[in-house]
């Protein structure tokens, strides 16, 4: 059955910039991705190619750009498809002379022109007389021909001001979200009211910056070595404070305009007839405060910084990662039926049993934060650091006391924080790193509950430890290696060091022993190779009893072909295996099993294949260029008893610049989702029309007309 589920649709997006800054355009990236505006890294995403996490981190990359005569070593490190030693080499040349044009890179044999072009859409090019005054504006709104509502919309606007001082912010419009929840005597529980259109001003922001002081006010995030003991940037490299006013656009897929269970009086319409509705923008909610830093202050030949933060911001959780004290003594007991997720009843509803399901609640507690960071640099050597914090989140509802559910990423019982020790430094062409965390938490170990529950952590707190080697072979060949160690009761919700994509008890970083492997090098002119290999085990035993050992394993191996001018090809295939001591088919690799109170099974085992192939290719350069690619899934399902599932993905695109002030690109997706049954999984068909209308340096229009048809036979899409 054919469902048109978007159609029809419209995306606008409006760009604004005011002033001297503008970007660099081009189409490639480091996995021969075409990068050519975040439309493209939330289609990639859609396509299986890019994690959650690193459309986050590429889109912050777009928008604040990096200036090469300004960035550090890390900063520009940053950028896609350079090495360290590209990046020592394009800081020698800027010793010698200011970059006013990137291509003089390519001149003086500092990076190549493919690399140019990987990175120029994440340049910041500024003129030698920039005005005091310049910003930039986006705007963008969506809505789809099921919406009933006025269309969620966001604006981000920040400018650059005189005396180095600097400003931005970000106002959305919601329709999905709910805010006051309460406990409700009448009802003996939590009640809240139907979701409504609202505004809202989730990101602001005030900075002063100079090369040794900065001092931000409003919302911002911040970074320091490894990320394994303070991070809640985006970045690989986070090395201070970074202002934050990111508002993410939506990705192609409609949400169930349904969010009541047993709808009587409220939302029965919706629920009755399945329909779907245009999802809100999203934003990450990292800190709001004050930061203070202090940079290159002399001392004994070397220089010291210094970073302290206060924060208080409101939060937001899902529904079915609260716990209530009052019903329950402790959230691991999964027996008992009051250790759940309380029902949050509709408010003013006609019967008790309407309730809300799957929903996100805003504004539900308050993160108290505060810390900071010592760190000493001693320049080409190296450099030694110390970080920490300490945290507690205090819930907004009076009447019934809340916590966490222990699969939630926040620890439940009250405060927690961190401490470690990190420390970098150069050998020649190898770059070492290392940082070493202690957690501490109030979660309570088992003597101190009635269960009897061998799995619970012992609780007060736990070690990691993560060290790094990057070793550059000639220019063109970079070699990255890693071991980790995370225990049992390292619990750090305000770090995002690297890990597998498994978890325990809500955190990634945890429970985990590994080692990865990384290469990227070009044997000559015509290929890039690339290939990499990580290794995990669970030191102790996870949620499940006897689960100590098990092993992760994860391969990737590609080559990239470059070696002619207006074609390149790429092919790529992945691996992974969730417990290599499990074999056989029926396993649920593909999907984590989620029980109905929202609380997740124990995890899968299985393995899956994915197989990849690219073409881009420019007739006619700009003014023609098209883009081919088709990924085959072989995966693990509990569904196959006795054989994999099978998905194929294949998706075209049409690019063209007829005019410098006008870009038309049409892009369609065809995605199935288990080959041999039409029942099951999705089926669908993906297609959009982009116009964009460049009339100056000021403006950037673009309108997006978007169709979505499932072609399954599901019953939620028939």
């Amino acid at each position: 059955m054919i469902r048109l589920l978007r159609c029809p649709s419209l995306v606008a997006l409006v760009f604004i910039v005011l002033g001297a800054d503008t970007a660099a355009q081009a189409v490639q990236y480091d996995l021969e991705l075409d990068i050519d505006s975040e439309a493209d890294l939330y289609d990639l995403a859609a396509r299986g190619e890019l994690e959650e996490s690193e459309v986050e981190a590429l889109v912050e990359l777009l928008r604040e750009g990096v200036d090469l005569n300004s960035a550090s070593r890390e900063e520009i490190y940053e950028l896609p498809g350079l090495t360290y030693e590209d990046v020592d080499t394009i800081l020698r040349y800027r010793e010698q002379t200011r970059i006013d044009d990137p291509a003089d890179l390519v001149v003086a044999s500092a990076i190549t022109q493919e690399q140019l072009l990987q990175i120029a859409p994440f340049l910041l090019l500024r003129g030698r007389d920039d005005l005091p005054v310049s910003g930039h504006a986006l705007l963008v709104g969506a809505f789809s021909a099921q919406d009933k509502d006025p269309p969620p919309a966001y604006l981000v606007a920040t400018g650059k001001l005189p005396y180095n001082l600097s400003a931005g912010i970000g106002l959305a419009t919601t329709r999905r979200a709910m805010f006051g929840v309460r406990y409700s005597l009448d009802q003996n529980g939590l009640v809240a009211d139907q979701p409504s259109y609202r505004f809202q001003v989730p990101k602001f922001f005030a900075m002063w910056k100079t090369p040794m002081f900065q001092v931000v006010a409003g919302t911002f995030r911040l970074g320091f070595g490894q990320r394994l003991t303070l991070d809640n940037s985006t970045r690989q490299r986070p090395n201070g404070v970074y202002a934050d006013t990111v508002i993410y656009t939506l990705s192609e897929e409609l949400r169930s305009a349904c969010n009541v269970s047993n709808a009587v009086s409220i939302d029965g319409e919706a629920c009755e007839k399945g329909l779907y509705t245009t999802p809100d923008f999203r934003w990450r909610e990292g800190f709001r405060g004050l930061a203070v830093s202090a940079r290159k202050i002399p001392l004994a030949g070397a220089e010291m910084s210094l970073t302290a933060f206060g924060s208080y911001q409101n939060k937001s959780l899902y529904q079915y990662e609260l716990w209530s004290p009052d019903l329950c003594t402790d959230p691991h007991d999964d027996d008992n039926e009051n250790c759940k997720a309380p029902w949050i009843h509709v408010a003013g509803a006609s019967t008790f049993e309407e309730r809300f399901k799957y929903m996100t609640l805003r504004d539900l507690f308050n993160e108290v934060a505060a810390g900071g960071n010592v760190q000493v640099d001693f320049g080409h050597v190296g450099h030694l650091g110390i970080s920490g914090y300490w945290a507690n989140d205090l819930f907004n509802v009076q009447g019934m006391a809340l916590d966490f559910q222990e699969w939630s990423n926040r620890p439940y019982g009250g405060p927690f924080g961190a401490v470690g020790i990190d420390g970098s430094a150069r050998a020649g062409r190898v770059n070492l790193a290392l940082e070493a965390t202690r957690t501490f938490d109030s979660l309570p170990s088992p003597s101190q509950t009635d269960l009897d529950l061998p799995r619970m952590p012992d609780g007060g707190g736990g070690f990691g430890v993560l060290g790094r080697a990057i070793a550059n072979v000639q220019k063109t060949h970079e070699i990255d290696f890693s071991a980790r160690f995370y225990d049992r009761n390292f619990v750090n919700p305000l770090s995002r060091p690297m890990a597998n994509s498994d978890e325990f008890e809500g955190q990634r970083a945890r429970n985990e022993a590994g080692v990865r492997f990384k290469y990227r090098g070009k044997p000559n002119e015509d290929w890039i190779v690339r290939t990499a290999a990580d290794l995990s085990i669970w030191p102790e035993d996870g949620e499940a009893p006897n689960t100590a050992g098990v092993t992760n394993l994860e391969l990737l191996g590609a080559l990239d072909f470059v070696g002619w001018r207006s074609a390149k090809l790429t092919a790529e295939i992945r691996y992974k295996n969730k417990d290599v001591a499990v074999g056989g088919r029926g396993q649920c690799f593909a999907y984590q099993v989620v029980e109905t109170s929202g609380e997740p099974a124990p995890p899968c085992a299985g393995e899956g294949v994915r197989f990849k192939l690219r073409g881009h290719y420019e007739p006619l350069g700009k003014l023609l260029a098209f883009t081919a690619g088709y990924a085959h899934n072989i995966v693990d399902d509990h569904n196959y008893e006795d054989s994999f599932r099978q998905d194929s993905t294949a998706w075209f695109d049409v690019t063209s610049f007829p005019h410098d002030q006008l870009r038309l690109r049409l892009r369609t997706r065809y995605k199935n989702e288990a080959l041999d049954k039409a029942t099951y999984l999705e089926d669908s068909l993906w297609t959009y029309l982009d116009v964009g209308y460049l009339p100056n340096k000021i403006w950037d229009v673009h309108v997006r007309y978007d169709t979505y048809a499932w072609l399954d036979d599901r019953k939620s899409t028939s």
